[in-house]
């Protein structure tokens, strides 16, 4: 960000000029990434949520149309846009997290939103739900474990791989 402004009625931002977004991407290639992009894809956009969860906000429109990549030099950096729906889900000063709500109308796109956010659920008490965080850090540490492996097994793979066809040489 180079630069930004209040006025009365608007709010500007002065920003790089950024490539396609991951949405624009996927159709040009056919809807198929190759699993090297998808990996690299993945640690991208994550590290870029974990910025903004580090920073006690919560994005609230995660979707490929928000995650564009860069040019020129940045052409390996994907960047996260789109912060109107953006919220403080913490208090920076006391780490405590905002209330429990039901009932609340839905946020975000349709497409992407999560069944608690259909369910007209807000944001997770931790006092008030203890069974379902536990559930969902087990399956958010499985999902991570599966990737680790499945990366190191392709790296492997293609380590091997590679070393096969230099040996026959």
């Amino acid at each position: 960000m180079y630069h930004y402004q209040k006025t009365e009625s608007h709010n500007f931002m002065i920003l790089d000029l950024l490539g396609p977004n991951l949405e624009d991407l996927l159709e040009k290639q056919n809807r198929k990434f190759s699993l090297k992009t998808v990996i690299i894809l993945i640690t991208e956009m994550l590290n870029r949520i974990e910025h903004l969860h580090k920073r006690n906000f919560i994005h609230r429109d995660i979707k490929p149309d928000n995650f564009l990549i860069g040019k020129n030099s940045k052409k390996n950096i994907v960047h996260l846009v789109d912060f109107g729906l953006s919220k403080q889900y913490r208090n920076p000063k006391t780490g405590e997290h905002i209330p429990y709500k039901e009932g609340k109308s839905l946020t975000g796109t349709v497409r992407y939103a999560s069944l608690y956010t259909h369910m007209g659920i807000g944001k997770i008490n931790i006092n008030k739900d203890k069974k379902y965080l536990l559930e969902k850090s087990i399956s958010i540490f499985i999902f991570i474990l599966f990737i680790f492996i499945l990366f190191i097994f392709l790296y492997f793979y293609f380590f091997s791989f590679n070393l096969r066809t230099i040996k026959k040489r």
